[in-house]
């Protein structure tokens, strides 16, 4: 009698296991990155730091319940004291849960006689099947203290010129998305030129031009900017003339 009870409640267990449903991945953990020194690169007023918490890298497969990211990026002055915060999720305009920073770093945005370096920042938001690249500049204002955004895109490919007649310039390209493609096709892509202009809390890049070429891609080409160039260039000077 004592057996069959052993075997009947072994039985009960595996029949609740298999009715437990599906484990859900726990909730975004974040990772606070070291401070970026940004005086000695822009010369601000006072020890200005940027400090990014971003959620750390995510299982490829991903479910979540937890609503947008909550990774972010703040400007801190210990003396005297300020912080301005910016969520990657109202940067972006994303819902996406997992957002991860992949660098941050300053870059020259134009050349020449008037030259201009910002602070970019390179993250990217996971969905279930794959992932979007995003790209947010920040330069510093002196006279309001204060680093302003100039540009927040969400784009496969993001150069930014800093010579030759693109100079100041900034170029996105995305897949162009013709019925019938699939995630193998290939793709045309949707080029955006964006402008610096501007200085302080004025600078920003404007959208001057989009086309879609004519030419198709390879879904895993990362430099149709580069081949485009050429167009890109012949382009912005005829709208320039």
């Amino acid at each position: 009698m004592r057996a069959k009870q052993i075997v009947l409640t072994a039985v009960v267990t595996l029949l609740g296991q298999r009715s437990l449903p599906a484990q859900r991945p726990a909730a975004p953990q974040y990772r606070q990155q070291p401070p970026f020194n940004l005086k000695g690169a822009f010369g601000t007023t006072g020890d200005w730091k940027a400090v990014v918490t971003a959620a750390i890298n995510p299982a490829r497969e991903i479910v979540s319940d937890e609503g947008a990211s909550q990774s972010r990026i703040c400007f801190i002055r210990a003396a005297p004291a300020a912080s301005r915060c910016a969520y990657f999720r109202d940067l972006f305009h994303s819902k996406l849960a997992f957002q991860v920073m992949s660098s941050l770093s300053v870059r020259p945005l134009r050349s020449g006689s008037s030259p201009v370096s910002g602070l970019v920042m390179k993250a990217d938001a996971f969905y279930s099947t794959g992932q979007i690249h995003e790209t947010a500049i920040w330069v510093y204002d002196p006279q309001q203290d204060r680093f302003h955004l100039t540009a927040a895109v969400d784009s496969g490919e993001v150069r930014v010129f800093t010579s030759g007649p693109l100079n100041g310039f900034l170029v996105t390209a995305d897949w162009h998305r013709d019925q019938g493609d699939t995630r193998w096709s290939d793709h045309r892509r949707d080029i955006t030129v964006y402008r610096y202009s501007g200085n302080g809390g004025e600078a920003q890049f404007g959208k001057v031009l989009s086309y879609t070429t004519t030419k198709r891609y390879s879904a895993e080409d990362t430099g149709s900017i580069d081949t485009e160039q050429a167009n890109i260039e012949a382009q912005v000077t005829s709208l320039h003339r």
